[in-house]
């Protein structure tokens, strides 16, 4: 009962067109074929970036960006 009387509904792809909104077709969004492009992705170089935190100390956060800035330039004149 209570689904049949809300406002919200799907959205079809065409209607998502009119909006500027490209839908993906249910293929490219299957389970299978979205582990094969993580499959692809090399994660033995993967490196966490992050934004700091309202409790963190800027100190803190300014010898990390100076360090990523090092490691940066370091790999960018090799």
């Amino acid at each position: 009962m209570t689904y049949l009387y809300r406002r919200q509904r799907p959205i079809e792809p065409d209607e998502a067109a009119k909006y500027g909104i490209r839908m993906k077709n249910k293929e490219e969004v299957r389970l299978d074929k979205q582990y094969e492009e993580v499959k692809q992705v090399e994660i033995d170089s993967w490196e966490n970036k992050r934004g700091p935190r309202p409790w963190e100390e800027s100190a803190a956060m300014d010898e990390l960006r100076a360090r990523q800035a090092a490691r940066e330039a370091a790999s960018a004149a090799h």
